[in-house]
C-alpha cells in the first residue's frame, strides 16, 4: 500500500490551515469548509488504515512467532520506530509474528506495544523487512500464544 495520497491530504490540510498570502485567496468559510472535508477524508483513511493494520486477531495467536536476540538488528527495528517519532528502551524484547505463511510480518511486538503488518511495511525498509523474515541472525523460537507448552 502506497502513501502518497496520505500524504498528500496532509499536505493539504496543512496548506489549507495557513493564512493565504495572495489576493485571490479563498474566503474564511471556503477554506473552513475545505478543510473540514479534508479533516474527514483522513480521519477515514485512518480508520481504514487501522482496520487493515489490526489483522486477523482471533487467528494471530496461532502464527509462527519469534524474539529477536541479535543486539545488531534489534537496534535497527528501535532506530526505525525511532525515526517515526515511537521511543523504546534498548533493553525491551522484540517479538516478531509472521504469517503462516512466513512470507510476511503480522505483527511486531515492542515490550507492550504492538504494530501491525501495515504499520510494519510503514515503518520498515524493504532490506530490513527481508532481513526479519530471513532469520538468518540470533533469535529465539517462541510457543505461539495460543498453544500450550506442555
Amino acid at each position: 500500500m502506497k502513501h502518497t495520497g496520505m500524504y498528500l491530504l496532509v499536505a493539504s490540510v496543512i496548506a489549507l490551515s495557513s493564512p493565504p498570502y495572495s489576493a485571490n485567496a479563498q474566503s474564511n468559510s471556503q477554506r473552513q469548509d475545505s478543510l473540514n472535508a479534508l479533516i474527514e477524508e483522513f480521519q477515514s483513511l485512518s480508520r481504514i488504515f487501522n482496520t487493515l493494520n489490526a489483522g486477523d486477531t482471533v487467528y494471530t495467536p496461532f502464527f509462527p512467532m519469534w524474539s529477536v536476540q541479535d543486539r545488531g538488528l534489534k537496534l535497527r527495528i528501535l532506530s526505525a520506530f525511532r525515526n517515526h517519532g515511537i521511543t523504546f528502551q534498548q533493553d525491551e524484547p522484540i517479538h516478531i509474528i509472521v504469517t503462516p505463511d512466513q512470507q510476511d510480518i503480522a505483527d511486531i511486538r515492542i515490550g507492550t506495544a504492538s504494530f501491525g503488518k501495515m504499520y510494519a511495511k510503514f515503518v520498515l525498509s524493504r532490506e530490513l523487512h527481508q532481513a526479519i523474515l530471513a532469520r538468518k541472525y540470533e533469535l529465539k523460537t517462541e510457543v505461539p500464544l495460543g498453544y500450550s507448552s506442555e
